[in-house]
């Protein structure tokens, strides 16, 4: 059975809600060697599993994690978009990230922009379906900033909880 969530955005984050893990991570250019994240003071091992997602916050990207090597070393499928260097970890849990519904709801506010696209004052974004019962059709997490319009996320997780 699923289980809805829901919560109003008024900053700058992702959805599902990130949250802020210990230490800080880099980048080694933006090649297949930007797939490896390294962290100081991290502690991927307990903090990231595999399936969990990494945010960039400095270039607003997500990456899924394709596995985690230690406390201080994990690989991203896909390299980012942008090399960076000790940023504060963010991450959304694997937990988190099994979402078959979203929705974005800023009407009446001023414009929101997700993924970087300005959604506008008074529209709703969806994504998925809220009776898919299907993991192969998660939907994506968003980086969705909510800092001007305060906008209202609905999401449909795929579990019980």
């Amino acid at each position: 059975m699923a289980r809805d969530t829901y919560f109003v955005l008024t900053a700058k984050d992702t959805v599902p809600k990130s949250t802020s893990g210990s230490g800080t991570i880099s980048t080694n250019g933006v090649n297949v060697v930007s797939q490896y994240i390294t962290g100081s003071g991290t502690s991927f091992q307990t903090e990231i599993e595999r399936g969990a997602w990494i945010w960039d916050t400095d270039n607003d990207e997500l990456r899924k994690v394709k596995e985690v090597i230690s406390d201080t070393e994990l690989v991203v499928f896909g390299s980012f978009t942008n090399e960076f260097s000790a940023i504060s970890l963010k991450y959304i849990s694997k937990d988190d990230a099994q979402i078959i519904f979203m929705e974005v709801d800023n009407t009446g506010g001023s414009a929101t922009t997700i993924d970087g696209v300005a959604l506008g004052s008074a529209k709703v974004f969806t994504d998925g379906q809220p009776d898919n019962n299907s993991v192969a059709r998660l939907c994506l997490p968003r980086v969705v900033d909510g800092a001007t319009s305060n906008c209202t996320v609905t999401l449909t997780y795929n579990r019980n909880a």
